[in-house]
């Protein structure tokens, strides 16, 4: 009987079990499917809070790490992204911030306004749900062909705004934060305002924005720089390059340069083409390109340059390793030759040009007749073209031009060689540390024969001294290597 009495106790306490076990597990599976596919937020809508629900995999903000993005985890971020294809362009890598000084960057942040405006070391801001007023910015539409906009003025091709062109929902009056001399985001914080907002059926930008201002945007080296700053800003803020959109907050004509902007990334966005008050859900003000870190000469090394390298060319589907061949190397040369690139150079005058430019060429191919010697004006080929043709190219030699910021994109065990004229200082050395940066070999020469400059910025390059240095460099390459 007392057998009978604790096999009756066992089933019922092991029957108990059994129903808790399933119950649990059916909450488990409810709660876990909820947590993969939705995300709660709060949400602004019209004055009043709004409970909405988000698919994770569509907002930005799940991406964004917890050092960069305490306390914004509530603000709304929705996001519909690109229908993504197979394409290689795409890049989607997540980094881990470890690298200065951006780890340094994302110490140095302030918040205001709940959240919806975080400061980052005077440098770059990411403001939430924040309404651009296109009324309140005077500045040309931009795009147009530079025939039709020679002799614009400068200063006709970037921005005034006035109080209220950039408005963010918070509760103080002023946003007690500054930025550093010199950086237009002086202007555009001064244009900030705070209040409360209607965005009732406001034209909407869901994707993570990251708005800059451009300067020298026709020169391959300062367009780099804010390149390089935006890859920044979308490692950060832990985004796929197609689901970024940029804002170009300025009036410039139409570059050679500005098509690899959204090859880059998702979509362009200029701001004489708003015509209505606009909500962007996310807003990076990014760095002015002149802070870059691509820009700051002293610097022993630049974070994630390998990683940008890997970026730019990826997207521009250049996928070309090439491998050291000392039975066949490919030396190059690039031509600096007159072109009209923006309308404050109607005649297309260029310096620090090559005189003798076929001279060069022949005397290296005759000493290294079984080598691939060439030239190139490259600022004539698409950019992709470029790209490919950077990366089949074993020792680059350049008068000193922002065409050498190609110097990124050589294969990691090439060679630079660096000319200067007489009437250009070698501290401009922009290029020199690219090298270095990259640990790739490096030679320069200045010109100090007056008697070899000539006429309209022409400089004779003695084929001795370069051919000199070729040799060096092939040794470099094949002997040291």
């Amino acid at each position: 009987m007392k057998v009978m009495h604790y096999l009756r106790r066992f089933g019922f306490i092991v029957g108990l079990y059994f129903v808790l076990f399933i119950i649990l597990m059916g909450t488990w599976t409810f709660v876990s499917r909820t947590s993969s596919q939705n995300l709660l937020l709060d949400a602004f809508k019209g004055g009043a809070r709004t409970t909405i629900v988000v698919p994770v995999k569509q907002t930005w903000l799940m991406r964004m790490g917890t050092d960069a993005y305490k306390g914004l985890q509530n603000r709304t971020s929705l996001i519909q992204p690109k229908n993504k294809t197979s394409r290689s362009r795409q890049f989607q890598r997540i980094f881990d911030i470890d690298q200065e000084p951006v780890v340094s960057w994302l110490k140095h942040r302030t918040e205001f306004c709940d959240g919806n405006f975080v400061g980052y070391d005077t440098l770059f801001a990411l403001l939430t749900n924040v309404v651009v007023t296109p009324e309140k910015g005077k500045g040309r539409r931009g795009g147009e062909n530079v025939s039709d906009v020679l002799n614009q003025s400068e200063g006709d091709e970037y921005y005034t705004l006035e109080p209220g062109y950039f408005t963010i929902k918070c509760q103080d009056e002023e946003i007690p934060y500054s930025f550093r001399m010199k950086d237009h985001l002086i202007q555009w914080k001064s244009a900030l305002r705070s209040q409360k907002l209607n965005v009732s059926g406001m034209k909407t930008v869901k994707t993570l924005t990251i708005a800059l201002t451009r300067y020298e945007y026709v020169n391959m080296y300062h367009t780099m720089t804010d390149f390089y700053n935006a890859f920044l800003m979308m490692i950060i803020f832990k985004q796929r390059p197609d689901d970024v959109s940029i804002l170009w907050i300025d009036g410039h004509p139409y570059g050679s340069l500005d098509v690899a902007w959204t090859t880059l990334f998702g979509h362009v966005i200029r701001a004489g083409e708003l015509r209505e008050p606009t909500l962007f859900h996310g807003m990076v003000w990014s760095i002015l390109g002149y802070f870059s870190p691509l820009n700051d000469h002293d610097s022993p090394y630049v974070p994630y340059l390998e990683e940008f390298r890997e970026f730019f060319l990826g997207r521009h589907q250049v996928y070309f390793q090439r491998t050291l061949n000392c039975s066949r190397l490919s030396i190059r040369f690039i031509w600096r030759r007159d072109y009209v690139a923006h309308p404050r150079n109607p005649s297309g005058h260029v310096v620090r040009k090559i005189k003798n430019e076929d001279e060069l060429i022949s005397i290296v191919q005759k000493s290294l007749p079984n080598y691939e010697v060439t030239g190139s004006q490259i600022d004539l080929l698409d950019l992709k073209k470029q790209l490919q043709w950077i990366s089949d190219t074993d020792i680059l030699v350049g008068m000193h031009g922002a065409g050498l910021a190609h110097t990124l994109f050589l294969q990691k065990y090439a060679a630079l060689i660096e000319l200067y004229p007489t009437y250009w200082p070698t501290a401009n050395k922009h290029f020199r540390t690219m090298a270095q940066w990259r640990n790739i070999h490096y030679q320069l020469w200045q010109n100090a024969d007056q008697a070899n400059e000539r006429e309209n910025h022409y400089t004779y390059i003695p084929p001795d001294v370069v051919l000199k240095m070729v040799h060096e460099m092939q040794h470099k390459l094949c002997h040291d290597h």
